[in-house]
C-alpha cells in the first residue's frame, strides 16, 4: 500500500503539503502511510479514489496507476489552470496588468500562465487568488467547492481574531454530526 500512495502522489506531480491539503489530513499522516508505518483507513482511501478520480482497484493491485486514474502531463494541467485564470479575470473585468497590479506579478508572468506556458507555483496561485477573491486551490485544480468564499490563511487568521464566530462554527459542525 505504501508505495501505491507515494507512486499515485508522485504522478500527479503534488507535493506531500499540496495532496494531504487536498484530502483534508495532514502531511505527517501521509507521510506514514507513504512509508508504511501506518495503514490508510477506508475514509482516507474513499477520500483518495473521490477527489483523484482513482479507481479502487489500483489499491488491491488489480489495476496498475496508468489504468487506475488519467494522469494528465504538466503541459495539460497548464493549460487548464490558464484557462481557468484567464476566465476568472475576465469575469472579473481586469486586464492582466489590473491584476497584475493587485497580486504584484509581472504582465509577463501572468500571461505565459494563461497561456499555459509556465506552471502557477502556490505562492503566486495564493497572491492570485486574493486579489480575485476566489480560493487558490481551485485555481490549481479546478475543484468548484474550493472557488468561491476560500478557507485560506486569511480566513483562519480572521477567525483567530474572532471566537464568538468560531462558536458558531463549531456549533454547526457538531449538529451535523450528531
Amino acid at each position: 500500500m505504501k508505495d501505491k500512495i507515494a507512486q499515485l502522489r508522485h504522478n500527479l506531480n503534488l507535493s506531500l503539503v499540496a495532496f494531504s491539503k487536498l484530502l483534508g489530513c495532514s502531511p505527517t499522516q501521509i507521510k506514514r502511510m507513504e512509508i508504511g508505518t501506518v495503514i490508510p483507513s477506508e475514509d482516507i482511501l474513499e477520500r483518495i479514489c473521490d477527489r483523484f478520480k482513482v479507481d479502487r482497484r489500483y489499491f488491491t493491485g488489480e489495476l496498475k496507476l496508468e489504468d487506475a486514474v488519467q494522469i494528465k502531463s504538466k503541459e495539460e494541467k497548464c493549460i487548464e489552470i490558464g484557462k481557468r485564470l484567464r476566465e476568472i479575470r475576465k469575469d472579473k473585468k481586469l486586464t492582466i496588468v489590473q491584476l497584475g497590479e493587485l497580486c504584484h506579478t509581472s504582465e509577463s508572468r501572468l500571461s505565459e500562465i494563461e497561456t499555459g506556458k509556465r506552471r502557477l507555483c502556490e505562492p503566486t496561485a495564493k497572491r492570485i487568488a486574493k486579489a480575485l477573491k476566489v480560493g487558490s486551490e481551485w485555481l490549481l485544480t479546478g475543484e468548484e467547492k474550493n472557488k468561491d468564499y476560500p478557507v485560506d490563511d486569511d480566513m483562519v487568521e480572521w477567525l483567530k481574531n474572532h471566537e464568538e464566530v468560531r462558536k458558531e462554527i463549531r456549533a454547526l459542525m457538531d449538529k451535523e454530526e450528531d
